[in-house]
C-alpha cells in the first residue's frame, strides 16, 4: 500500500490527473533505515509493427517499421531498487516496510529534479538508508572515510 497525503493509494484515479509518477520514500519500521527514490507511472517502449501493420501502413504512405506502446508501470508493487533493500524485503517480509508518496510530479524533469532534492535534503549518503549514490554521480563511498 501507498500513502500520499494520508490517504491510501490503490490505483491511477487515486493520484493527481496528468500525473506522470513520483517521488517515494520506503521504510524498514525495524530499523527506520530508508530508500529515497523516483517511480513514472507509465513505460513506453516499442514494438516491432507486423507484416500486415506494414502493408497497410504502405497504403498510406506511412514508413513506420514499429509503434509506442504505453503501458502502466509496476508502481503498485514497487519497493524500490536498492539490491540491500531488496534483499531485507525478501528476508524480512513486506509488512515490515511502510512507502510514503512524498511528492506527485508531472514531467520527468520535474521527476529528477525532486529526487535528488529530496535524497540531498535527507543527507542520504551520510546517514543510515539503502541509498548508496544520488544520480549516479554522487556515492556513499566516497563520503565515508
Amino acid at each position: 500500500m501507498w500513502l500520499y497525503e494520508n490517504k491510501e493509494i490503490k490505483s491511477l484515479e487515486d493520484l493527481p490527473e496528468k500525473a506522470f509518477g513520483f517521488i517515494y520514500k520506503t521504510i524498514n519500521i525495524q530499523t527506520e533505515k530508508f530508500y529515497i527514490g523516483k517511480k513514472q507511472l507509465f513505460h513506453t517502449s516499442k514494438k516491432k509493427i507486423g507484416k500486415e501493420q506494414k502493408a497497410k501502413n504502405k497504403l498510406l504512405n506511412i514508413w513506420k517499421d514499429f509503434e509506442y506502446i504505453t503501458k502502466e508501470s509496476d508502481w503498485k508493487t514497487y519497493y524500490g531498487s536498492a539490491k540491500e533493500l531488496k534483499e531485507d524485503i525478501n528476508k524480512l517480509g513486506l509488512d515490515n516496510f511502510k512507502r510514503n508518496i512524498l511528492k506527485v510530479c508531472y514531467s520527468s524533469k520535474e521527476l529528477n529534479y525532486w529526487e535528488t532534492s529530496y535524497q540531498f535534503k535527507e543527507d542520504v549518503l551520510l546517514v543510515e538508508s539503502y541509498c548508496d549514490n544520488i544520480a549516479g554521480r554522487y556515492f556513499r563511498k566516497d563520503f565515508n572515510k
